[in-house]
């Protein structure tokens, strides 16, 4: 049988164009298939993401609470530490005025047992000063002290 040659060339077409489309066709389910995995694999690392994005706003919700609490509790030391140098400073005025008062007894005693008590009288107070570096404010005891010793002189 004889075809003719028009007839067997549009069948080689056919036939080149049909492996031609199957071709397209495999590489395109190839790719298809390679991409759905890419995609399946995006997808968990996207849900990994969620969830430690999840677990850092929980720690940063965490650390800001942590933070405001610190923050309170430095308020709180910080009045503590004010009330303490309050009372400090109380009570080293009582304590400046205890000694200034001692002072003044001290002298009225040694005035009242006689002249042979005051030089040791003077120094004893005027030690005691000196000790505790009060001499700004003690100045005054100690001029009357002067001014009683050299009195009795």
């Amino acid at each position: 049988m004889q075809t003719s040659g028009g007839l067997d060339c549009f069948r080689d077409g056919v036939f080149l164009f049909l492996g031609l489309m199957i071709d397209r066709l495999h590489h395109y389910m190839r790719e298809l298939r390679t991409r759905r995995k890419t995609m399946e694999v995006l997808k968990k690392e996207g849900s990994v993401l969620e969830g430690e994005k999840a677990r850092a706003s929980d720690k940063v919700k965490s650390l800001k609470q942590e933070i405001a609490s610190l923050q309170e509790r430095q308020k709180q030391l910080l009045s503590e530490i004010e009330a303490k140098s309050k009372e400090i400073r109380t009570e080293k005025t009582s304590g400046i005025a205890r000694q200034k008062q001692s002072s003044y007894i001290y002298i009225s005693d040694a005035i009242r047992l006689g002249s042979y008590f005051l030089p040791y009288a003077y120094y004893t107070v005027a030690a005691r000063v000196t000790q505790n570096h009060l001499h700004s404010k003690c100045l005054h005891t100690q001029d009357m002290i002067r001014h009683t010793a050299f009195m009795y002189y």
